[in-house]
Formats: C-alpha cells, sequence, structure tokens
C-alpha cells in the first residue's frame, strides 16, 4: 500500500500527504546539482512480470533469487477489476517469459479479522521458525489492515515451501503507535537474515502519523514464534535523503538488502517530489542510497547516493513501489552488482493507471569500496 496514497481508494494521496509536507518532502525549491551516484546500468529496463488477466496489477516486489530460480511476492488483485489486495508468488526464471508459477499465497483474513481489507507489500526471507509445534523455513512479512487506508500493521506468515502453503500469524508482529484512528500506521516492510539457525530477523519498515513520515527498523528473534521477542523500534537515518530537486526528503516505501562483504545496507526508494499530475501520489524516480552497517546497528550516518532510475532512462512517466533482487537472505547476491525490480505505470487518472502496474527490473555496477 502506498504511503503517499492508497492503491484502493481515489482519495489515497489524502492519508500522508500532509505528513510529507510537514517533514518538509514537498516544500519548493530552487533546483540544485545532486551527485550521481555510483550505480552504473549495464543494460536497459526488462519487464519481468505482467498480471495474467485484464484490469489487473501487480506492485511493491519481493524480488529473490535461488538455486537458479527467480521468485517474485507482490502485491496483486485476484479478480479482474476488484480492487483488494493479495499477495501473489509468481516464478519466472527469464526476464519477460511466461510464469512457470503464478498464484495468491496470501488473502486478506476474516471478515472482523486486523488484515480483512487488504494485505500488501510483501517481504520474504529464511529463518528457522517454531511455532504451534511445527517448524518452518521462511518467513513473509507484509502490511495489512482492515479499513480502506489507515491503521494499517505489519503482519506475519510462515511455510517451508517459497511457494506455499503459508501459515499466518493471528496478531500483527509490529502494531501501529498511533492512538489516532486516522493515521496511516506502519506498513512496506522489508526484511534481512541476521541468524538463519535462531530465527534473527533485521526488520525494516515505514511509519506515518498526523505530521512525520519516517523509516525505522527492529531486531526480531523468532525462534519460537509462540513466544516471539521484538526488539525495540531504532529511528533510521533520515541524514542524505533529499528529493531530485535538492529540497529535504523523506525515506519511505523502500526495500534494503545488505552486502557483507562491504558491511553496507543498499536501498531502493521512491524520490520525491511527487509529480502534481495523475497519479500524484506515486513517484517518477527512484533513487538507490547506501549506508554503513554500523549507522543501522548504532542508529544515525549518512546516506550516500549510489544512483537513479527516471523516466528519462526508462521511458515511463511513473517509477515506483520498487524492490532490489536479493538472496533468500536478504542479501546482494553478487557483491558490487544490484539490480532494482520497480513498478511502472502510465498516467492518468484512478483506476486507469492502476491496470498498468507490471514489474521491470535494470541491474547495474557498484563501487568498490575498501
Amino acid at each position: 500500500m502506498f504511503l503517499r496514497g492508497l492503491v484502493s481508494s481515489s482519495v489515497a494521496a489524502v492519508a500522508l500527504t500532509a505528513a510529507l509536507a510537514l517533514s518538509g518532502a514537498a516544500a519548493p525549491a530552487a533546483r540544485s546539482a545532486l551527485p550521481e551516484g555510483d550505480w552504473k546500468p549495464v543494460g536497459g529496463a526488462q519487464r519481468v512480470y505482467s498480471p495474467g488477466g485484464p484490469e489487473q496489477y501487480s506492485y511493491a516486489p519481493s524480488a529473490i533469487t535461488d538455486s537458479g530460480h527467480t521468485y517474485y511476492f507482490t502485491c496483486h488483485n485476484a479478480t479482474s477489476a476488484v480492487i483488494r489486495d493479495h499477495v501473489f508468488f509468481s516464478q519466472v526464471d527469464s526476464a519477460g517469459a511466461t510464469p512457470q508459477r503464478d498464484h495468491f499465497v496470501l488473502a486478506p483474513g476474516a471478515q472482523g479479522s486486523w488484515d480483512a481489507t487488504h494485505i500488501c507489500d510483501p517481504t520474504v526471507v529464511a529463518a528457522d521458525v517454531r511455532y504451534r509445534q511445527n517448524t518452518y523455513h521462511y518467513v513473509m512479512f507484509y502490511l495489512g489492515t482492515d479499513r480502506d487506508n489507515t491503521r494499517n500493521r505489519i503482519g506475519l506468515a510462515v511455510a517451508n515451501d517459497l511457494a506455499g502453503p503459508w501459515v499466518k500469524y493471528p496478531e500483527p508482529i509490529v502494531d501501529t503507535p498511533f492512538d489516532d484512528e486516522r493515521a496511516w500506521g506502519v506498513g512496506q516492510p522489508s526484511a534481512t537474515t541476521i541468524d538463519p539457525r535462531r530465527g534473527e530477523v533485521l526488520l525494516f519498515y515505514s511509519q506515518g502519523g498526523p505530521s512525520e513520515t519516517s523509516a525505522w527498523r527492529r531486531h526480531l528473534k523468532l525462534s519460537d514464534l509462540d513466544r516471539p521477542t521484538v526488539g525495540p523500534a531504532v529511528r533510521v537515518s533520515n541524514e542524505g535523503i533529499r528529493g531530485f530537486d535538492g529540497t529535504p526528503d523523506v525515506l519511505h516505501n523502500f526495500d534494503i538488502a545488505y552486502d557483507p562483504p562491504l558491511d553496507r545496507f543498499y536501498t531502493i526508494r521512491e524520490q520525491g517530489p511527487y509529480p502534481p499530475d495523475a497519479p500524484n501520489y506515486i513517484s517518477s524516480q527512484l533513487e538507490i542510497v547506501s549506508i554503513d552497517g554500523a549507522s543501522i546497528w548504532n542508529g544515525g550516518g549518512t546516506w550516500k547516493v549510489e544512483g537513479r532510475i527516471t523516466p528519462a532512462s526508462t521511458g515511463f512517466p511513473r517509477n515506483h513501489n520498487p524492490g532490489i533482487l536479493r538472496n533468500i537472505y536478504g542479501m546482494l547476491p553478487e557483491s558490487g552488482l544490484l539490480t532494482a525490480v520497480f513498478t511502472k505505470s502510465r498516467a492518468g487518472d484512478f483506476p486507469d493507471s492502476l491496470w498498468s502496474y507490471d514489474l521491470w527490473q535494470v541491474t547495474g555496477t557498484l563501487q568498490q569500496r575498501d
């Protein structure tokens, strides 16, 4: 679900627009030069996945490469022309090819449950979890809500096969911290594995309140999911996060991957300012940034610009809801190489623009550092 606006509502742009404006992200200013970064694309953008039917959408990918196969978990509607978010699993081993497997693996909960309306923004990692006397090897975090565009919370599901079946944990693993039910809440999770055998995971997410949008992380210990340990919320630095016009921007709607040889976390994010024309609740361009591991663990630090994906480089007026192709532990598959997987959209009014959402990717090299 969009932080600037929720896909399921034409009033979506209202929920967090005010918060982003108060944070300074939308403040007008003279255009200034920004660093170009060191991420260098080695080819053009390629389509990697399109929904199977008319009036369907697919966005916000968790992209995984494992044992020669490529998998995408996406936010996807299950029925044509019905805007109700599910999590889909798709195996597409060659860019643009017909998926070998393509089906939804997680649906909104029953009426009255906390995630009864939408579930979206999946992120999947490997971690060993014991739950109700069963052992599972994969964990999915997702955004869920019983509303239309507010009171978002983060849920969890477990499985022994990426294709499912996935078993939901009954309650949110991270609840909204806001009493105001009009607040956007928490969501857009992205996770990396710390220790798979001990079920330790680092969970990142966006948080939107009445006056501020921000990024946070938590250290989770899930080996005994009947008694999980959810560490305190630690704010992720916003230093170095700028709009493409040089104005202050906000880290949100991002995916993150760790590169152990360099001890750096790489993030792809939506970059503001957002367009004035429809759809004005999704970004026109994306930015890849990185930060050292110590800054993630200790707080603080400044993000370094690595590269950008723009309408000029893709030919699309909207480039949004991105992910990074990762291994099953949330790491870069190859140090110094980063594949961005992003959502394309045409311009135009909602919901016509929504039906154009599909996945594209572009691979680039990163500068090696000592």
